[in-house]
């Protein structure tokens, strides 16, 4: 006999569809920007048959998929055409990273995700499995990829760099060494609020090109110096502040004590490390975001969020000792580590 079907169970059976049928939603919206729909309504209302013209669609379809994109939330119908709604509208903000993050779901996260159980079931990261290389390499071999992924995060390392610079002065540092800082926005931020201090961007050559316009447009480019190689194998020395900056969340234990041994052999006695991550808590149910988050470095990268306690275990393991965690902006923690 079939269980009575009841309110509670109704809406259970509402939810589990929503979450099993999520993946429409995700590949209307993941169209939308690779059809280039949205943008021809920037500038204001147009019709179907307007917009099948510009993009050489086929009209019948094209009217399905705008309803549903209607349903999504993107668009609007009123009675001169599609138009673009506020959450459209932010979606093709270039600004925003939105679009470049529906490109990396189509391009990356998906298939990877796809294939969730491959780390479930052995521990490894799913995204080597599904493309032959790691996630680093893939976006090398595709420096458009890396390109999105950077502005596709822009707005969460702008929280991350108010947070870096919210818990410490750098007002007393000659040298700032950011060890994975990427095309240097944070580097660029931390010399512009302190004109005394000069600094290191430490990253992947292919990577670390790219700040050097960054850091002439914020007119510091003149107190850093520009540096590739892999922190795995060692870091710039003699800074008086390190920082890493959603570094260790990206690797493995084995991979993070390398690092932080690299950072502590090229620290002196008196330097600091910034370690600056998002921190699950102590024996209590993380925030819905850092929960999948973690699941997003497993799949990805092999990585994964770490608790306060766990990041103690892991400076210890390197020379170094936690001295103070710091709350920043949405979740973001900056921890203040010392050598031992």
């Amino acid at each position: 006999m079939h269980s009575p079907v009841t309110p509670e169970t109704a809406a259970q059976r509402t939810r589990l569809l929503d979450l099993l049928q999520g993946y429409r939603a995700t590949c209307i919206v993941v169209t939308a920007i690779e059809l280039g729909v949205l943008e021809p309504l920037r500038a204001g209302p147009a019709s179907a048959s307007e917009l099948g013209d510009k993009l050489g669609a086929h009209l019948p379809s094209l009217q399905r998929f705008l309803r549903a994109l209607e349903v999504v939330g993107l668009v609007e119908q009123l009675a001169n055409g599609v138009a673009l709604t506020s959450m459209g509208r932010l979606l093709i903000d270039p600004d925003a990273g939105l679009r470049d993050r529906a490109v990396l779901t189509e391009a990356e996260y998906l298939p990877a995700w796809l294939d969730l159980r491959h780390s479930v079931m052995t521990g490894e990261p799913a995204f080597p499995a599904v493309f032959g290389m790691s996630v680093w390499e893939h976006r090398k071999a595709n420096p458009e990829l890396g390109a999105r992924f950077d502005r596709a995060m822009a707005d969460l390392h702008a929280r991350a760099r108010r947070s870096v610079l919210g818990a410490y002065d750098f007002s007393g540092s000659r040298l700032v060494v950011d060890v994975g800082g990427g095309r240097g926005a944070l580097m660029a931020e931390i010399l512009k609020q302190y004109p005394h201090a000069r600094g290191v961007v430490f990253d992947q050559p292919h990577v670390v090109e790219g700040a050097r316009p960054l850091l002439a447009d914020a007119g510091v480019l003149d107190r850093c110096r520009i540096e590739g190689g892999s922190f795995l194998d060692s870091v710039p020395a003699e800074g008086d502040v390190y920082i890493l900056q959603y570094i260790l969340h990206d690797w493995d234990q084995a991979s993070c004590e390398t690092i932080l041994r690299n950072c502590r052999a090229a620290m002196r006695a008196s330097s600091v490390l910034l370690v600056v991550e998002n921190i699950l808590p102590e024996g209590a149910r993380p925030a819905d975001f850092v929960t999948m988050l973690d699941l997003h470095m497993m799949v990805m990268l092999g990585g994964r969020e770490r608790t306060r306690s766990e990041y103690r275990s892991l400076l210890n393991s390197a020379g170094l000792e936690l001295e103070r965690c710091v709350s920043g902006q949405t979740n973001v923690e900056v921890i203040v580590a010392t050598p031992q």
